[in-house]
């Protein structure tokens, strides 16, 4: 049976499934939406130079608007975690060995990228 026009399904993918989104919270929701996607990847539901979905899906299956899940994959970008290629989407960066993952906490780290890439066993772009 089709649903009607406008409903909302409240399942989401596998893969976002574990990402929960607190409006009410005290962190901002870019943050809530990074840490998110930071600990999916590190858990290994999108695997290393796998397509992301896109903004527009990111931000309805979450349920923020795509302007915060925009700049929480420039977070993810600048951490060196998501490679964005211009017309094609953004995938996750990756890994020169098989090592845990380990990110900076803070989205603005005074480290560099490629330090940071480096670190987390990422390879150059």
């Amino acid at each position: 049976m089709r649903k009607p026009a406008g409903s909302r399904s409240d399942a989401r993918p596998r893969s976002l499934a574990g990402i929960h989104i607190d409006p009410e919270g005290q962190t901002p929701l870019y943050l809530q939406v990074r840490m998110g996607l930071d600990q999916a990847i590190r858990g290994g539901v999108f695997k290393p130079e796998e397509a992301l979905p896109s903004e527009r899906v990111l931000a309805v299956q979450l349920g923020v608007s795509r302007v915060t899940a925009r700049k929480a994959l420039d977070a993810l970008t600048r951490d060196g975690v998501v490679v964005r290629r211009h017309g094609s989407g953004n995938y996750i960066a990756p890994l020169l060995n098989s090592r845990s993952l380990a990110f900076p906490a803070s989205p603005r780290s005074s480290r560099s990228v490629a330090f940071t890439r480096a670190r987390a066993g990422y390879a150059a772009w």
